[in-house]
């Protein structure tokens, strides 16, 4: 018979201040109670570490560091820490107390359509993006960590496995990584293969949970820790597509791209990777979002490998030592943690990357039927993936390649291959430029090799730099990658010294390495005025526009110049004038016609005067007659009422 025991610290008054009222749940670190405030006169979440662990310096360190890690966050859809510390044996987190469930709850019960699981997936990535922003890193996404209140809201909880991404890097005596075997990325089981973890890892673990949340199943499954951990590096992930059908093939490339072995072909961070999931949405139809998830089976929401609290470590020529096991069914199913401890290990390396043995707890005969099952199947497996048929084979040299005969070549090596484009100056568009990785590099069977395959060289927009100085222009053009070969001169009404155009001209799509000839306007060009005096108006309009002026005329008499006419141009002919300026005809209109005085009867001297007043010559008489003082007894031509002649012209008299 099983004797149960109160709680300890139920109804206890942590640091005078929080009551302790129920025990919430159990996790990895310690265990979780509802307190009441009592200085704010509010509920709060008490996250208390487990006593063993609150012994160790180590374990209080990074319980700490969570503390100051996730209290720098405050964002929507982030678990809210309001404080820290320690009364006696119990070290504490105060953080925001979300009435709900979490998201493994919704994926085992299902019943909800695709449409309506991304909803939550874009709050949890809205959350993740937060984090990144700040410079963190969350380092163990999982369903168990995503809280969902009574409105549908989604809080990230758990930033205790969070670390700075500005911080030191790792230390080969200190650095620990901790992560949920389900849901750990390549980078976290095996950092020397890749890149050092990272925001890309919480993509990666966030696309395994988008996975999970779409289909009712774990991308990667296993009975224990380092089975799991093996698939994430070696394993191939089944297409979404295959076990929904209804999503259709839309989800497939997304989740490829986001659960990428490669982190470099990740998004590069949780706002990222909401974006393409946004833009995805958008694209699909109604009939597909509304399709209904099934609930999770059975023997998919927990998994021996989740049920097991496992620490893996790796010594500091790159071994791996024994790894100690503790289960508790107690910390199912989101305590589940995986640790790599960095730094020298005084045990002695088995063949295989992970061997499991029993602490030193009491333990029964099958543990070891178990630990001598599992020692076998690791020696095997050490074989076949070292010198056996699975072992690691040499990346071809596809380089200049067409696509297909890339792509054939690689994959008669033994691996998968993904094709992605790039542009390339010297290869042309349609073979191959490079590979990841690169060829020579050694990776196990099946495992993806990235081929780069060229779009031709980068094209660039030329820039309009028009009525731009010289220099300007010149830098405009440098920003853009481009290099001003040459600079010419040309006549423009541009102002002086300032950009007429380029060649190629602003707007056109060229190669980016393609030199630029820059067009400079030397002002206005100057242009001989021709003599056109004489002729038509008509014809003078067309001489004079075919060089380029522009035409104005005005009207004047003239008895010499027969109407209709060019009397003159100004500017005058002989001189020159810019090109596009404005010449001015002056035409005539004949001689000017007034009327002529009659000055019969007149004395020589008074016709004289009238008609030279009149704007006449006078010719006829003497002085003789003026002495006299005869009269005018006839004139030519006649003057009086109606009589006219051309102004200026001769009126003969006789006396």
């Amino acid at each position: 018979m099983t004797t149960s025991h109160a709680d300890p610290l139920i109804g206890r008054t942590v640091e005078g201040r929080y009551r302790v009222l129920e025990h919430l749940a159990d996790g990895g670190m310690g265990s979780v109670y509802v307190a009441r405030d009592l200085r704010l006169d509010r509920e709060v979440a008490l996250k208390v570490l487990r006593a063993d662990l609150a012994r160790d310096p180590v374990f209080v360190e990074r319980f700490q560091r969570e503390a100051r890690a996730a209290a720098r966050l405050a964002h929507p859809h982030v678990v809210a820490v309001h404080d820290q510390g320690q009364d006696a044996d119990v070290v504490y987190l105060a953080m925001e107390l979300v009435r709900g469930r979490t998201l493994r709850d919704v994926i085992r019960d299902g019943n909800r359509s695709v449409g309506e699981q991304l909803t939550l997936f874009e709050q949890l990535l809205d959350g993740l993006a937060a984090a990144h922003r700040a410079g963190f890193v969350h380092r163990d996404i999982k369903p168990e960590n995503v809280l969902i209140d009574a409105a549908d809201r989604v809080k990230v909880a758990d930033f205790g496995l969070a670390r700075a991404v500005t911080g030191s890097g790792v230390s080969v005596d200190s650095e620990v990584l901790i992560g949920t075997a389900s849901y750990l990325s390549p980078e976290q089981v095996e950092p020397s293969s890749f890149s050092p973890s990272g925001t890309r890892s919480d993509v990666y673990s966030a696309g395994l949970v988008l996975f999970e949340m779409l289909t009712g199943h774990r991308a990667f499954d296993g009975d224990l820790p380092v089975q799991v951990a093996y698939q994430h590096v070696h394993g191939t992930m089944v297409k979404p597509s295959e076990i929904l059908p209804e999503l259709t093939a839309a989800f497939d490339p997304l989740l490829a791209r986001a659960c990428s072995k490669e982190p470099q072909e990740r998004p590069a961070e949780a706002e990222e990777f909401k974006t393409e999931v946004t833009r995805l949405r958008a694209e699909l139809p109604d009939d597909v979002l509304d399709v209904p998830v099934p609930p999770a089976p059975p023997s998919s929401l927990t998994t021996n490998a989740d049920t097991q609290h496992t620490r893996v470590s790796a010594a500091a020529d790159g071994t791996t030592a024994p790894v100690a096991r503790a289960s508790s069914a107690a910390e199912a199913p989101d305590s589940p943690l995986v640790t790599r401890q960095y730094g020298p290990q005084s045990t002695t390396a088995l063949p295989s990357r992970a061997t499991v043995v029993e602490n030193e707890r009491p333990r029964r005969w099958w543990p070891w039927v178990l630990a001598v099952a599992a020692l076998v199947v690791a020696v095997v497996a050490a074989i076949a993936f070292t010198v056996g048929p699975l072992g690691p084979r040499t990346v071809p040299k596809v380089q200049g390649q067409a696509q297909g005969q890339a792509v054939s070549t690689l994959r008669n090596a033994g691996f998968d291959v993904k094709v992605r484009t790039t542009e390339s100056d010297t290869v042309p568009t349609g073979r191959a430029v490079r590979t990841t990785p690169e060829s020579g590099a050694s990776r196990r069977p099946t495992s993806d090799v990235t081929l780069w395959v060229s779009t031709g060289p980068r094209m660039v927009d030329v820039p309009d730099t028009a009525n731009a100085t010289q220099d300007d222009a010149r830098k405009t053009l440098e920003s853009k990658g481009f290099k001003v070969a040459r600079v010419e001169k040309q006549h423009s009404d541009i102002e002086k010294d300032k950009v007429v155009g380029t060649d190629p001209a602003g707007g056109s799509r060229v190669r980016h390495d393609t030199p630029i000839t820059l067009i400079v306007s030397d002002g206005p060009a100057k242009v001989d005025v021709p003599d056109v005096s004489g002729s038509s108006e008509d014809d003078a309009k067309r001489q004079l526009e075919a060089l380029g002026f522009s035409v104005t005329t005005t009207e004047d008499y003239d008895p010499d110049i027969e109407s209709g006419k060019v009397i003159s141009t100004d500017p005058s002919s002989g001189t020159t004038a810019r090109a596009g300026s404005t010449v001015t005809l002056t035409v005539s209109k004949g001689p000017e016609m007034v009327d002529v005085p009659d000055v019969v009867g007149m004395s020589a001297a008074d016709a004289r005067r009238t008609l030279e007043d009149a704007g006449f010559d006078v010719d006829g008489g003497s002085w003789l007659d003026d002495l006299l003082d005869g009269t005018v007894s006839s004139q030519s031509p006649e003057g009086g009422s109606g009589k006219q002649a051309p102004k200026g012209s001769t009126v003969t008299l006789n006396f």
